[in-house]
């Protein structure tokens, strides 16, 4: 990868729905980077609110913003008219109800100029709809941790949530020339960020916590259908194709591994749905196939094999044991408990 010059322009890219009430901080907190050679690009995913309007009063006051109106085609055809409409030479992704550190873009920027990455990740800050922006002062970076090869990949399994998700990084624009979020699915991040780090030659991550990341009501990730579940098992029914074609069995391996849990975890959610049933027969005939790799069993704690033999015979039969399992350790507990006191009222 090639390094980032001082001339080159960071995209900073808001899809927009019904996001008139924290619209203006997130905006306010883009304009106020430290670095200042960026284009804001709001994407109004046609939103009936008044989150038109907000878009078009910032763009008036500052000759930075683009705002780009469209049709109503959901989160992932929002970032993709984004990424189509920057000119920036990298580009960076911030939801409508979050707000970033003033010197995220510049912090991030300066660590793929000095590594080469072609994507730098860093942590994120959970907070309250209600809690008022505080930034800590940074004084000091931490030394990045780089990837490269089949690790920038593997990074799904011992990173995971911090490289899945879209929004706590700056990309190189060329990672998305070959592929874009999938148009219509609620986990456009799972969904895509195979394809983008197979894009990647090299990735990095710093511990700093410049992403403010708020826990909301009303938000996709608050509110889950039954299809946030099954476009999860899609993405992860893809990935693992996508992974065993192109030369990543470690990360396949993981992959399996997770589907195996995915399915014990929410095979009963989507089966009380029945616009689910296909994917819920879908999701116990692959369960049923990946018990088979004996590879995959090994890495497997011993309990959770017996529980997911039971599964494999019938999802009621893993209730059972789950729940007879969870039943001996709280009487084996109490009875800890119990044996303690006796000790300490015989002394």
């Amino acid at each position: 990868m090639r390094g980032v010059t001082m001339e080159e322009m960071i995209s900073v890219i808001v899809p927009i729905y019904m996001g008139e009430q924290w619209l203006a901080r997130c905006i306010e907190a883009i304009r106020k980077q430290s670095f200042h050679n960026i284009e804001i690009i709001l994407v109004n995913d046609g939103s009936p609110d008044g989150s038109g309007k907000i878009c078009d009063e910032f763009a008036a006051i500052d000759s930075r913003i683009k705002v780009v109106n469209k049709e109503n085609g959901g989160l992932s055809d929002a970032r993709n008219a984004g990424v189509a409409a920057a000119t920036g030479a990298c580009i960076m992704f911030v939801d409508e109800d979050d707000y970033i550190h003033p010197d995220m873009v510049s912090i991030l920027y300066q660590t793929m100029k000095r590594t080469g990455a072609d994507i730098v990740v860093c942590d994120f800050m959970p907070v309250s709809d209600t809690e008022i922006p505080e930034y800590s002062a940074i004084t000091q970076l931490s030394e990045p941790v780089c990837f490269e090869g089949e690790e920038v990949m593997n990074q799904l399994y011992y990173r995971n949530l911090l490289t899945v998700v879209a929004w706590n990084k700056l990309y190189r624009k060329e990672v998305f020339t070959k592929h874009g979020y999938i148009k219509g699915r609620v986990h456009d991040d799972e969904s895509a960020i195979h394809f983008i780090l197979h894009a990647c030659q090299k990735t990095a991550y710093i511990k700093e916590k410049l992403y403010y990341y708020v826990q909301r009501e009303g938000s996709i990730t608050s509110n889950r259908k039954w299809n946030y579940y099954s476009d999860a098992w899609l993405a992860y029914e893809e990935r693992l194709a996508f992974l065993e074609e192109n030369g990543y069995p470690r990360m396949a391996s993981f992959t399996k591994e997770h589907m195996l849990h995915y399915v014990a975890t929410y095979y009963k959610i989507l089966r009380r749905n029945p616009e689910a049933k296909k994917t819920a027969v879908r999701m116990r005939a692959v369960f049923k196939e990946l018990m088979a790799d004996k590879e995959v069993l090994k890495r497997i704690p011993a309990s959770v094999r017996r529980r997911y033999r039971c599964f494999a015979i019938h999802p009621v039969l893993f209730q059972v044991c789950v729940g007879l399992e969870n039943g001996y350790k709280m009487m084996w507990g109490a009875a800890h408990k119990v044996k303690s006191a006796i000790r300490k009222k015989s002394r």
